[in-house]
């Protein structure tokens, strides 16, 4: 029986092979914490921050850190389930209704980043917030 790769005509072997590499690449590029969902454990020592969720809204709506400062961000969601992403740091944390989830925060580059919710409508309903880390 002849392979699927013979049955094909000899142009389109290429780029079948080229969009499974491109495919493969694309995938390995969004596997960082943020998209995973993995929580990192905070370092010993670390300042404690506690985020509220819920009304598709973060209290405090704006956070100041310090570069390289170790946070402790713990998420409490007293509606729905809600996370906590910054893309820039893949960082990611998320909290069920009316549960907690800790996560550990590091940036070491001064700036300004947003934060804010993934699930599906509420970035867009305005669930984020601004994280501004100075030196």
């Amino acid at each position: 029986m002849p392979s699927a790769s013979h049955d094909a005509p000899p142009g389109c072997r290429a780029p079948l092979r080229v969009g499974l590499v491109a495919a493969t690449v694309a995938l390995a590029a969004c596997t960082s914490a943020a998209s995973t969902g993995e929580v990192t454990p905070p370092a010993d020592g670390a300042r404690s921050i506690d985020i509220r969720a819920g009304d598709l809204s973060f209290a405090p709506a704006a956070l100041e850190l310090v570069a390289g400062e170790d946070i402790a961000l713990t998420l409490s969601s007293t509606d729905v389930e809600h996370n906590l992403v910054i893309d820039e740091v893949d960082f990611f944390v998320e909290a069920e209704a009316g549960e907690r989830q800790t996560s550990g925060l590091r940036i070491d580059t001064p700036g300004t980043y947003t934060a804010y919710c993934s699930i599906p409508g509420h970035r867009a309903a305005g669930m984020e917030m601004t994280v501004t880390v100075t030196e």
